[in-house]
């Protein structure tokens, strides 16, 4: 998984959560028209916690804020999240028709929202074959430092020996991560991520 994908898909979350079904209040959403609520000055802090070979290696908190966007010539509006790179310049996000996507030398579906239960083949602008997520559930429970949340629970592949479990709250974003990966070096990580806390309008 490149580093963007990583970001969009795990789009800042936190430390380790649980999925439940008790009396805990579910939080209030807002609008579901999107999975990934943009608006500029919306904000998501989130923290993640990686394990390395079984041992804490680190611990790191970061925001997601909405700095500005732009519309492009078909009337699709992508926003700015402050992540730049030195090939394609600012990478930019949004909600399309086919869910939430990437843009930066091309678009990339990151996640299909509105989506049935099953498999979904993940496609570049273009119709490049990319990777493939399965909707496993809809209506997940998902407690975090944030709240209570109804998730979308995804599962991701993208072509490298590893799968990302993926939790999206519609009208709120990313709730929850976890991957377990091995990289080349025979090093084996465990990552988790979850919502602290946020702001969307």
């Amino acid at each position: 998984m490149n580093r963007f994908t990583i970001i969009g898909i795990a789009l800042l979350c936190v430390c380790i959560g649980s999925c439940t079904d008790d009396d805990a209040a579910v939080q209030p959403i807002p609008a579901r028209h999107s999975i990934m609520p943009f608006a500029v000055g919306n904000y998501w802090i989130s923290r993640s916690v990686v394990y390395k070979d079984g041992e804490l290696d680190y611990q790191r908190m970061d925001t997601m804020r909405v700095y500005s966007s732009f519309t492009d010539d078909d009337g699709q509006e992508w926003f700015d999240v402050g992540i730049w790179d030195a090939s394609w310049g600012t990478v930019y996000y949004g909600n399309t028709g086919r869910g939430f996507e990437m843009l930066r030398d091309r678009r990339q579906l990151l996640v299909p929202y509105p989506a049935a239960l099953g498999r979904h083949t993940l496609y570049t602008g273009s119709g490049e074959e990319q990777g493939w997520t399965r909707l496993v559930d809809q209506e997940e429970f998902v407690e975090v430092p944030a709240g209570k949340f109804k998730c979308y629970h995804y599962i991701h592949f993208d072509g490298v020996p590893d799968e990302a479990h993926l939790w999206y709250a519609p009208g709120v974003g990313l709730i929850k991560s976890h991957r377990v990966y091995t990289l080349q070096n025979g090093h084996e990580y465990d990552e988790t991520r979850e919502l602290l806390e946020y702001v969307v309008q």
